[in-house]
């Protein structure tokens, strides 16, 4: 079956999917501004390279926001990332630990990523398609238990 086979002729899968694909463009635009705001290129520019992939590499604007979101909430002092790589598949990224002090804060962030109907596992598939994955629980790598990774840099 060839892609998007599944949804021809489904128009409501179709529009779904096109809500979607508005929702991240409008997104990814909101972060952009935020990013800009905050200066984050300044303070890092293995983030700016990493923007730069993106736009090489035609990622998608779902994947960006939680690029996006990753560096703001590093700048903000959320979360502390694991030493940065050469990878494209992860945009540098090997992973993260989320500060316990500031669990809920990030949640929060990725959350107002989404649809406010929107399920946990919702929001687990996002980073799982990012390349992203907690190590062991996500309920404990969301309080900052545990670690997120990137596993295919791991195996690389």
């Amino acid at each position: 079956m060839k892609r998007g086979e599944h949804v021809k002729g489904r128009t409501e899968m179709q529009e779904t999917a096109r809500e979607g694909q508005k929702h991240w463009a409008s997104k990814v635009v909101e972060l952009r501004d935020e990013w800009e705001l905050k200066k984050v290129g300044r303070l890092n520019k293995q983030y700016v390279w990493q923007l730069r992939m993106c736009e090489r590499l035609r990622v998608k604007p779902q994947r960006e926001c939680v690029l996006l979101a990753l560096q703001i909430a590093t700048v903000d002092g959320q979360i502390v990332p694991f030493p940065f790589n050469d990878s494209k598949h992860s945009l540098g990224w090997s992973g993260f630990q989320v500060k316990k002090e500031h669990s809920e804060e990030f949640r929060k962030r990725i959350t107002a990523m989404f649809k406010s109907d929107c399920k946990s596992t919702t929001i687990n598939n996002t980073f799982r398609r990012s390349g992203l994955v907690a190590e062991g629980n996500w309920e404990r790598a969301w309080r900052g238990l545990s670690p997120f990774v990137y596993p295919h840099w791991q195996n690389a």
